[in-house]
């Protein structure tokens, strides 16, 4: 069974309320039957690189009646794609699991789709870890919100050209299509941006484990949008509990709808629009006679004819493209399915394995592991979605040799990051004569005086006999380490 109803069946009775709909709710689409696949990536950092182990598997999705039982998650094709990938393959043939299992050295594979790296600084004092991974998505977000305001503009324009063959010659009309296509458009953009800002930071916050942080920003989004229809007179909040009986009870009845934004709107643009709101009340209580007034203003739209052009060439033995799809896949591209809830389709769970909590990240700590929890979007061909995006910082100091050399650990957590990217940055002949000063180094009363006595590029006569000192490159690395001494 597919995961999307099809356009008949999600399009009614939605399309009795689509000039309203646009501006105040979404449509809702149903569950999906289709079992749902899972992937979990666990990383373990090893001596010689990070060990990756993708497992895949399928489950019943919950609260369906009419499920398709769970089956092996992957194609013979690409099971061949990740064992190409991979050093280790398993299969589980009684719950239909497959484990494949490797090593990233600085960059991870596109098993699941993305790129990132995986990078070890090492150095005498320890080592600083990096982990960043983009998991699908689309990176390039200023293209796919110039595409999606493109589509909100075509929204716009068709929704006026429909109207206007219906309500033309009624009185007002000018005035609603002059805000039609100034105001409302708009106006619609700057709603879909905050909806779309909110999108953009989700994964930030469901990686960090805090439900209660999205709940909040969930509960501002939405205030946010009602200050802002407010101030444009769209709604009040006097008039929020009687908008909310409509939307909880019967959508068919669109009459008191109608009526309440007949009132609003004739006040917003002082104009009277009551003609036309009982020429659509009318026309809204026959859904056949509604339907056929939408489809036969699509018929002749250029965009339509260009889609059935393209089918003409292309498919022309599947099922003919109906006038309806048209608006759909501008909503489709526009609003996306994550923004309306719908059910779980490409579920991705990553696991980073740790000995301490790492100094940075944006994934959630417990029990000796980071975890990042996503459901990226399943379509690699034209993604449209922030990515999901998984990193980490974290350290691992040398405890031995420090506390050879200075009698304690005195670099670890931030003050090691900082140092393992100074000392990464160091010539070999740098690094050699910095490692045996730091070797020859022991505990005792002049041991800060040894370290201040380093340099790379020593002291000229001028500057002794003047007791000044110039820059050195060293002074960072020692000015951590001094830092550390004093307690700082």
């Amino acid at each position: 069974m597919s995961a999307h109803p099809k356009p008949s069946q999600r399009f009614r009775p939605s399309l009795s309320v689509l000039p309203w709909c646009l501006l105040l709710i979404g449509m809702a689409f149903g569950a999906g039957c289709e079992p749902v696949t899972h992937y979990k990536v666990e990383l373990r950092p090893q001596s010689d690189g990070l060990e990756r182990t993708l497992t895949i598997w399928q489950t019943q999705p919950k609260q369906s009646s009419h499920a398709i039982p769970p089956g092996d998650p992957l194609s013979e094709e690409a099971r061949t794609r990740l064992q190409a990938l991979f050093d280790h393959y398993e299969f589980n043939v009684e719950d239909k699991r497959h484990l494949f299992r490797g090593m990233v050295n600085e960059k991870t594979p596109p098993d699941i789709g993305g790129t990132g790296s995986y990078l070890r600084l090492a150095n005498p004092m320890g080592a600083a870890f990096v982990y960043l991974e983009r998991i699908r998505g689309e990176d390039d977000q200023a293209k796919v919100l110039e595409r999606r305001l493109t589509s909100i503009d075509q929204l716009s324009g068709h929704l006026a050209g429909w109207l206007q063959t219906e309500l033309s010659a009624e009185p007002g009309w000018e005035f609603f299509k002059k805000f039609l296509e100034e105001d409302f458009r708009r106006d619609i953009k700057n709603i879909y941006l905050y909806f779309w800002s909110m999108g953009s930071a989700d994964n930030f916050g469901s990686n960090l484990g805090s439900n209660e942080i999205m709940e909040k920003a969930e509960g501002a989004l939405l205030a946010r949008v009602i200050q802002y229809l407010s101030e444009r007179d769209y709604l009040s909040l006097r008039e929020m509990p009687v908008l909310m009986r409509w939307l909880n009870g019967e959508r068919d009845d669109i009459g008191p709808f109608l009526e309440f934004l007949q009132a609003r709107l004739s006040k917003k643009l002082k104009a009277d629009l009551k003609p036309m709101s009982l020429r659509l009340g009318e026309l809204f209580r026959d859904d056949e006679k509604a339907e056929a007034s939408f489809v036969a203003y699509f018929e002749k739209t250029p965009a339509y004819q260009k889609k059935l052009e393209a089918w003409r060439q292309s498919h022309p033995e599947s099922e003919k493209p109906s006038p309806t799809s048209l608006i759909l896949d501008l909503i489709d591209d526009l609003i996306g399915e994550k923004l309306f809830g719908s059910p779980s389709t490409f579920p991705v769970e990553v696991q980073l394995f740790l000995a301490s909590e790492p100094e940075h990240t944006n994934g959630h700590w417990e029990d000796g592991k980071v975890t990042w929890r996503d459901d990226p979007q399943r379509d690699l061909e034209s993604p449209s979605d922030v990515p999901m995006l998984c990193y980490a910082i974290w350290t691992q100091p040398n405890r031995r040799f420090q506390e050879t050399q200075f009698g304690r650990v005195v670099l670890e957590g931030e003050a090691l990051i900082e140092y393992s990217y100074w000392y990464e940055s160091l010539t070999l002949e740098e690094a050699g004569k910095w490692d045996d000063h730091l070797t020859s180094m022991r505990p005792g009363p002049d041991l800060e005086a040894r370290l201040k006595d380093f340099r790379f590029v020593p002291l000229t006569e001028d500057s002794q006999s003047k007791d000044e000192s110039s820059a050195d490159y060293s002074d960072e690395a020692r000015n951590l380490i001094l830092r550390a001494f004093r307690g700082k």
